[in-house]
């Protein structure tokens, strides 16, 4: 039985709405991956600095816990250029991190990220449109909540695939039963899983003062909602 851990909703949901969270913001991609998206970058980052994504987080050469891994994206700030390199912003853990003009543009192209609407995309020049409350922020994300998550599973459930617990109980199956490869287990255990941690937490942080019957429902989805498929 095929298994989908749930879905990895897409950065540009909530970045291409972003009026909604009470700023504009310019983003870009490219249709195909013939043009070099490095001048446009670097003419980009003269008025500050640039969100990159989805890169292929396997394709990121400094990173020795994710080399090799396949179809993990990645979001990155774009910061500073020396020589060759553009300076990153990575949250996994490098704050100041150099990476080749090359090996960036390999990244971003994300030749093994499946969801991506285009090539190369990239957001910047956010823009303070409003002050939002912060119940606001809240209430206005429930509603991206409420649309994202159906969008994304929809498609999941008519490839026939398992998701969320049925998806957990394959898992855990195939591993008793020795039928996960070493490439599955270390991409489970390197990002699925650590990843679906941190947004669990997050969406505790971020509803529970507002509605914490809600967070504790998203925390237990979201350590369903792992976000990769096999």
């Amino acid at each position: 039985m095929r298994f989908s851990l749930a879905y990895r909703p897409p950065m540009w949901v909530s970045l291409g709405r972003s009026g909604r969270w009470g700023y504009a913001v310019q983003e870009t991609a490219q249709l195909t991956r013939n043009h070099d998206p490095i001048p446009g970058l670097l003419a980009a980052m003269r008025d500050g600095p640039v969100i990159l994504g989805p890169l292929s987080l396997g394709l990121l050469p400094y990173n020795p816990y994710t080399r090799g891994e396949k179809g993990a994206d990645h979001y990155v700030l774009a910061h500073a250029v020396d020589v060759d390199h553009i300076v990153l912003h990575d949250p996994w853990g490098f704050p100041c991190i150099r990476i080749t003009v090359e090996h960036l543009r390999w990244a971003w192209e994300a030749p093994d990220i499946e969801y991506k609407q285009g090539y190369y995309r990239s957001w910047t020049q956010p823009r303070q449109m409003n002050q939002p409350s912060p119940r606001d922020l809240v209430d206005r994300a429930i509603g991206v909540l409420r649309q994202v998550y159906p969008d994304a599973e929809t498609p999941v459930q008519h490839d026939g695939a398992a998701i969320g617990a049925d998806a957990l109980n394959c898992v855990a199956h195939r591993y008793r039963e020795g039928q996960m490869s070493a490439l599955g287990c270390e991409f489970l255990t390197g990002f699925s899983l650590p990843l679906a941690a941190r947004r669990a937490l997050d969406h505790t942080i971020f509803l529970n003062p507002y509605h914490p019957k809600l967070a504790k429902t998203l925390t237990k989805k979201r350590a369903w909602d792992c976000a990769t498929r096999y």
